[in-house]
């Protein structure tokens, strides 16, 4: 990816490739890294599967509930809340926050969600109405909240905000 940016001229970053058996038919659009080497994948549906990075390793399908009015997710990340519980940070295709606490669930079992505001965050990202993201996440960044979005309209620009207060600041 980095060699199609004109300005890195620098030799690329070598990634390292991990064999990984996938629930069958899962067609991830999402990823969230998380602890010890696991990486959370995700449907825009709200389908999960779970694996820990070794070689042959199957992921563990999962499902998250609570986002019956989310719409098609766009983004997720895997850590710690404002309020120091451990969980995923989800992102709707119109913006939604939504907060799913805890420890990642057993294979097959449940992780619950609910709006992000129920969890002392904010409701949504600081996008206009009617608006439609393309891909976004947030996360709890030295004690702060911050997002990036990139909406479907401008797919060019990568639009960064961080919350103080009550307020998104660019």
């Amino acid at each position: 990816l980095l060699e199609l940016i004109p300005s890195v001229k620098e030799a690329p970053i070598q990634g390292v490739e991990q064999k990984m058996a996938w629930p069958t038919f899962f067609e991830p659009r999402i990823l969230a890294c998380g602890v010890d080497g696991q990486v959370a994948a995700f449907t825009p549906r709200g389908f999960g599967a779970i694996a820990t990075l070794k070689d042959g390793a199957a992921a563990e399908a999962f499902k998250l509930s609570g986002l019956n009015q989310a719409g098609p997710l766009v983004g997720a990340s895997w850590g710690r809340h404002l309020n120091g519980a451990e969980g995923l940070l989800l992102v709707s295709k119109v913006g939604a926050l939504f907060s799913c606490p805890g420890a990642r669930p057993a294979a097959s079992a449940i992780w619950a969600c609910a709006p992000a505001s129920a969890r002392g965050l904010p409701h949504a990202l600081p996008v206009t109405e009617g608006a439609r993201l393309q891909a976004a996440v947030a996360a709890v960044l030295n004690g702060a909240l911050h997002a990036a979005v990139v909406l479907e309209e401008q797919p060019d620009l990568i639009a960064l905000f961080v919350q103080e207060a009550d307020s998104w600041l660019p």
